[in-house]
């Protein structure tokens, strides 16, 4: 059978693993080998399955990883662009679900990487971002921030569920929590004000959490606005603490009850909602 016309047959929005030869989209087939120890996927374009057609090229990225790199693979109109990015230079991985789709980035010092990806394959991706985290092989610096040792520190309901899942896999402790609150303007105009009355503007809940190598941070959004639930993004954030340069607050630039928290990693800042009473001095001191 063609190989297009295979790949047709089989498509959905799924991401595949490439084990065989017969596995590789046909446009990407002289562009490598597959080793013993690569762990390599297909991620395929977004598309309706209905709006396919026998033929189309239905894969447009390619990712592998080797012992010490990730290779991306990219359809660049009728070209394959390149990219070689070594595990020690990633200073971050960001993954985002929102409803059925997914951003996984790989930060670098200079760059961001983008796979963009069907929620349906989430379990493939935690496993890329999974390995890549343990092949970089970061040192241990336990005693370095200051977890929650007391469980002084409650949880909403959603995300004590989601720690418990965290830490069946890996160990894992909490340093602190922001949940969802409502938040004020500084400076309000007829149009902002109609805004906030309509959708009662409430901030991102944040968890902050460590395995004493990494600064792993969840943040969400707020569903509905009224019942603070837990909503339709999230987003996971792997730091490792040696890229951290400094962690600061400032003011919101747009609110007047919260604050910034912002983490430093040289060209990469990830800022996070927090109330503005909230102590953050002695993870700040730690960096």
């Amino acid at each position: 059978m063609d190989k297009l016309k295979q790949e047709y047959n089989a498509f959905g929005p799924w991401i595949i693993e490439i084990k065989k030869t017969d596995d590789i989209p046909p446009f990407f087939s002289n562009q490598f080998e597959i080793g013993n120890d690569d762990y390599i996927i297909k991620i395929p374009i977004e598309i309706e399955r209905r709006v396919a057609k026998p033929g189309m090229h239905l894969y447009n990225m390619v990712l592998i990883l080797e012992n010490t790199r990730l290779i991306l693979l990219e359809r660049a109109n009728e070209t394959v662009k390149k990219s070689e990015i070594n595990f020690d230079q990633i200073i971050s991985i960001k993954n985002t679900n929102n409803l059925l789709k997914g951003n996984l980035e790989f930060i670098t010092e200079n760059k961001t990487f983008l796979v963009s990806y069907n929620v349906a394959s989430n379990k493939i991706i935690d496993n890329i971002i999974t390995i890549i985290r343990n092949k970089k092989e970061l040192k241990d610096k336990s005693g370095m921030l200051p977890f929650d040792k007391k469980n002084n520190i409650e949880l909403s309901f959603f995300f004590k569920n989601l720690l418990e899942q965290i830490q069946n896999k890996e160990d894992i402790k909490l340093l602190d929590f922001q949940n969802t609150m409502k938040i004020k303007r500084a400076r309000k105009s007829i149009i902002s004000m109609i805004k906030d009355t309509i959708h009662n503007p409430y901030s991102r809940t944040t968890m902050l959490l460590t395995n004493n190598k990494e600064l792993i941070v969840v943040n969400a959004d707020s569903s509905s606005k009224k019942d603070r639930i837990g909503g339709y993004s999230y987003t996971h954030y792997y730091i490792p603490l040696n890229e951290i340069r400094s962690i600061n607050i400032s003011k919101h630039n747009v609110f007047t009850n919260i604050n910034s928290l912002n983490i430093n990693l040289g060209n990469t800042i990830f800022s996070f909602d927090i109330d503005k009473e909230k102590n953050m001095e002695s993870l700040i001191k730690a960096f």
